[in-house]
């Protein structure tokens, strides 16, 4: 897809974006969290609980926000591990784990990290 210009006509016919989907590469947009805690908040939050959980948020500062949204995948993929085993006792922690990676990433990642398990 090549243009004539920044904001000009493109090759293939389609007209530049406008409004808020016109941002420029080094433009700021709004993150999936953003998006997420808009959409949940308008609906199950109180305006005040809304305020108080932002600013927890913002005193945990970025390196507090990622250890916690690490330690929430990080307890995810256990939950999931554990269901994975309820269903199949016969598995052990590993098989759960291929499983699991099977589940996310798909067969032909998954048969990258384990070659020939299933």
């Amino acid at each position: 897809m090549t243009g004539v210009g920044r904001r000009g006509p493109r090759a293939n016919g389609a007209t530049p974006a406008k409004g808020p989907l016109a941002l420029g590469p080094f433009a700021r947009r709004p993150s999936i969290y953003a998006c997420y805690v808009e959409a949940v908040t308008e609906r199950d939050t109180t305006p005040e609980a809304a305020r108080m959980q932002q600013e927890a948020l913002r005193r945990l500062g970025p390196e507090g926000r990622l250890r916690a949204a690490l330690e929430m995948s990080q307890a995810a993929q256990d939950l999931a591990i554990a269901g994975l085993r309820r269903w199949h006792p016969e598995w052990d922690l590993q098989r759960a784990r291929q499983e699991l990676a099977r589940r996310t990433w798909g067969e032909a990642l998954a048969s990258r990290v384990w070659p020939g398990k299933r």
